[in-house]
């Protein structure tokens, strides 16, 4: 499906848009990394003793204040931790632990020999497990917890099972469980091009809470919940109170909120946690190649008629690019040829002069118009940036022709052309020539 944004047609990104999954291939360039799953911790340790500071012996096995430990979990005075000593053994909190809805993470500090753990709440409605697995060096496991109750609160068990071949002690300290405040929604760092520098794309990837996204499906249908990325050229943010819905409603240019249809994770999901999804705008005009655009992932819900949304944090550092930028930075880490090639297309799109005051600009008789002359020049649009230091205008002429200067460009008809860049400053004074400031052209080549 074709969709634009509400902008002058030459400055305007004419976009073509792809969600989700596509046959489109894209270079694997370095600038599109992937997130870890966000989530900021709002709770107290839940775990009694989770340290094990306070046990006492008797004369079958050991006991931990609050923990039952396995015939093969014992104590070890010196270290103030549990360890296994079989094959296999486990420890229960035998304390309540009261849980309610939401997101929860446990983890432990391990060492000694590699083990295999099972982690595991269960209750009257609750029965989660995760794994985790060891490789003997000391350092900390952690399982993250999706708990749903019917009620208010649930009561439940912790246990800690171990499963080692090893002869060599593993050892399990400073348990902790606590709720944790999960995101919603993320967006991806950075972002992928397009194999195809003819036809330029830029891809953007986010992620949905799947436990809150397959919850708002079964409350309000599938038909009223809608994941995606929202995109829109950065310089459009300036000015604007937030990169919203919402904040955008009073504008005149709206972002594109592209919805995902296909998971790009459909056989992990499960596992994960969350759905994966892609999102793309293609046919980037020339003048557009080294344009920023911002996206923000949106988890959106409409109650009763009214839509409300979840976003990503967004960070124009990490989640602004441009198709120029992404093959610039990405082009001394790629080791195929092809890729490379590619890569170098798209850079070439741009070609870039600096006129200097003081060597290029030179004044028409004595006048208040200075002119430089570039030759070479490829067909494309072009766009001019300058340093004078008083008003005045520009004239761009291709031979004899005056190019016509539209939505802040000058299209420039043939290859090879002969441009005569002339500034008329707006006032006539002998001192025009302190006012003189550098000028730089950026030419963007057609196809």
């Amino acid at each position: 499906m074709n969709k634009r944004f509400s902008l002058p047609v030459r400055a305007a990104v004419i976009i073509e848009v792809i969600s989700a999954f596509s046959s489109l291939l894209f270079l694997p360039f370095l600038q599109r990394k992937t997130a870890a799953y966000a989530e900021t911790v709002y709770g107290v340790n839940l775990v009694k003793n989770g340290d094990f500071s306070t046990y006492s012996s008797s004369s079958l096995f050991t006991n931990v204040d609050s923990w039952t430990l396995s015939e093969e979990m014992d104590y070890d005075v010196s270290s103030g931790a549990v360890f296994l000593s079989g094959a296999s053994g486990n420890i229960k909190n035998s304390s309540k632990i009261t849980v309610n809805k939401g997101g929860y993470r446990l983890s432990f500090k391990t060492w000694g020999g590699g083990a295999t753990f099972t982690v595991s709440l269960n209750g009257t409605e609750t029965e989660v497990s995760e794994k985790a697995v060891s490789d003997g060096t000391e350092k900390v496991l952690s399982a993250r917890f999706d708990i749903n109750v019917s009620g208010e609160t649930d009561i439940v068990m912790l246990t800690i099972a171990a499963e080692t071949a090893s002869v060599e002690k593993v050892y399990i300290d400073d348990v902790s469980l606590v709720a944790i405040e999960k995101t919603v929604v993320e967006t991806e760092i950075g972002a992928s091009i397009r194999y195809n520098s003819a036809e330029s794309g830029l891809r953007f990837c986010g992620r949905a809470d799947k436990a809150v996204y397959d919850g708002y499906v079964q409350a309000l249908g599938a038909e009223n919940v809608e994941t995606g990325i929202m995109i829109i050229p950065t310089d459009l943010l300036r000015g604007v109170s937030d990169f919203t819905a919402e904040a955008f409603e009073t504008e005149s240019v709206k972002p594109l909120f592209i919805a995902a249809e296909k998971w790009n994770n459909t056989d992990t999901a499960e596992k994960d946690g969350y759905y994966g999804f892609n999102c793309v705008i293609t046919d980037i005009s020339p003048e557009n190649t080294d344009r920023h655009f911002s996206a923000r992932a949106y988890l959106k819900r409409v109650s009763n008629g009214v839509a409300k949304y979840d976003y990503a944090e967004y960070n124009e550092s990490e989640h602004s690019r441009s198709v120029y930028g992404v093959a610039s930075a990405a082009i001394n880490d790629l080791t195929d040829e092809t890729a490379r090639s590619v890569a170098n297309e798209y850079l070439s799109k741009i070609t870039k002069y600096e006129l200097t005051a003081d060597k290029d600009l030179i004044q028409v008789g004595s006048s208040s118009s200075y002119t430089a002359t570039v030759t070479g020049v490829k067909k494309g649009v072009m766009r001019i940036a300058h340093e004078m230091k008083a008003d005045g205008y520009f004239t761009v002429k291709c031979g004899s022709e005056t190019l016509a200067y539209k939505d802040g460009c000058y299209l420039v008809p043939e290859d090879n052309c002969t441009l005569e860049i002339t500034y008329t400053f707006s006032e006539s004074s002998s001192l025009v020539s302190t006012k003189l400031g550098n000028v730089t052209l950026k030419i963007y080549a057609n196809g």
